[in-house]
């Protein structure tokens, strides 16, 4: 009998072993779609590994049909790029995708890859309540991502961290860095996040740890450290290279000698160094990266001291505007920042004597 009349007869099972012994050439689409829709029902609790297979080729032929996507989801684990196509199907017929989104997030933590989609089915899968400790594992696989990346984080990731880092669990440092780059790209912090900002601060300067988006965060609370008086280089290499700089100072035309000083490794391949700069200085430098015994220098680039001293009342911002101003000659305005310095001088003298502390 043919597979067309086999299953005409009700006898489906035995079509399908009809197409897995000689293959499916000569059938339609449709007819393997309702031989496995109707096989896919009989299934009940437990998988078939050929109707498993043979269904998923069914959507990759392009036809969906939702017994056959219910079946998928619950049983499929091929390949990432199989699952991302089950799940867009699925979700184009309202199928609950919990146990497939589990598996490639799963997937996903354990080879350390990405996809785009990955955020969303995060949310999808958090808003139906998934396994806390899966969840805590793809964001610290997501963080190693986001840390070396210059994208904004997205706001659902953002409540995730800050919830991470409230309950106390066991955050890593991409974790706290991607938390505190989310937390500097906001105007306006409130009490909590302004707390959190600070903690997380304070744990990133004792492990010297100093980036340029840190420049952004509010100066109360980097004020200590004096990030916003820092003008920074970074070099992207391998996590193991060795990199340093040779650089020199050029100031009025006068170039200074060249020094060597090796960049502190962040995280992820991200080499830092933080310089304080006075007006018209300009720092040359070349960055020498050692990988695998090989040594390759970049080309030369420059750093000067950006405009945040435009604003500011700190004695560095103010000698910047001072250096300025006698560069220009507007002896006015250097008159002002020199009365503005002597009076907040004065203020500071008043209010904290010597030996007060």
């Amino acid at each position: 009998m043919t597979v067309r009349a086999l299953a005409e007869e009700g006898l489906y099972r035995r079509a399908f072993e009809l197409i897995h012994a000689f293959g499916s050439e000569g059938v339609s689409k449709e007819l393997m779609v309702r031989i496995a829709g109707r096989l896919t029902d009989d299934a009940g609790d437990s998988e078939d590994e050929e109707l498993t297979g043979f269904a998923m080729q069914i959507v990759r032929d392009g036809i969906s049909e939702e017994r056959i996507l219910k079946y998928l989801v619950r049983y499929f684990k091929g390949s990432l790029d199989d699952m991302r196509l089950l799940r867009r199907e699925a979700a184009a017929f309202y199928v609950d995708t919990w146990l497939l989104d589990d598996r490639i997030l799963m997937r996903l933590v354990s080879s350390g890859q990405d996809i785009p989609e990955s955020t969303e089915i995060l949310k999808s899968y958090v808003r139906r309540g998934g396994r806390r400790q899966l969840i805590r594992s793809f964001l610290r696989m997501k963080a190693r991502k986001l840390c070396t990346e210059e994208t904004e984080t997205d706001p659902f990731l953002v409540t995730m961290y800050m919830e991470a880092e409230e309950e106390g669990d066991d955050t890593d440092l991409a974790m706290k860095l991607v938390l505190l780059r989310a937390l500097s790209s906001k105007d306006i912090l409130n009490a909590y996040e302004s707390e959190i900002a600070e903690k997380l601060m304070e744990e990133c300067a004792s492990e010297d740890i100093f980036l340029p988006f840190m420049k952004k965060l509010p100066h109360k609370i980097t004020a200590r450290w004096r990030i916003s008086d820092k003008t920074f280089i970074t070099v992207k290499a391998e996590e193991k290279d060795n990199v340093t700089i040779r650089y020199h100072f050029l100031k009025n035309g006068i170039s200074g000698p060249v020094k060597s000083e090796s960049l502190k490794h962040v995280y992820g391949g991200l080499f830092v160094r933080g310089f304080t700069l006075l007006y018209g200085e300009v720092l040359y430098y070349n960055a020498v990266i050692r990988h695998d015994g090989t040594e390759t220098v970049q080309d030369e680039e420059h750093i000067s001291s950006d405009s945040e001293w435009e604003r500011g009342t700190d004695g560095f911002r103010r000698l910047n505007r001072m250096l300025k101003a006698q560069e220009e000659g507007e002896s006015e305005k250097l008159t002002e920042e020199l009365k503005d310095y002597m009076r907040s001088r004065l203020v500071a003298e008043t209010l904290f004597p010597a030996g007060s502390f």
